[in-house]
């Protein structure tokens, strides 16, 4: 039904791409006051603040569902960085 292990990767993969976008931001000199790790803080303070499960049977429900949130964000900053990239 899921995979804990394939929402990791895809955590990892569109976390590189957006490293990525904001680089191309900057080098296009495309004022932009957001940073990794602001966007990462942002991200984990929405994504983590979900409620953990009563019971330990849960877990891998849990943790899956946390790393599809932050993969869902990335994904919806690399949309926005994707807009502006476009319209420069």
């Amino acid at each position: 039904e899921y995979s804990t292990r394939c929402s990791i990767d895809s955590y990892r993969f569109y976390h590189n791409i957006l490293s990525q976008k904001l680089e191309k931001l900057k080098e296009k000199n495309i004022n932009n006051k957001q940073s990794i790790e602001i966007i990462d803080k942002e991200i984990n303070k929405m994504c983590l603040s979900i409620t953990e499960p009563d019971d330990h049977f849960e877990a891998e429900n849990f943790t899956f569902t946390i790393t599809k949130c932050l993969t869902e964000q990335l994904n919806k900053r690399i949309e926005k960085i994707d807009e502006i990239l476009e319209s420069r």
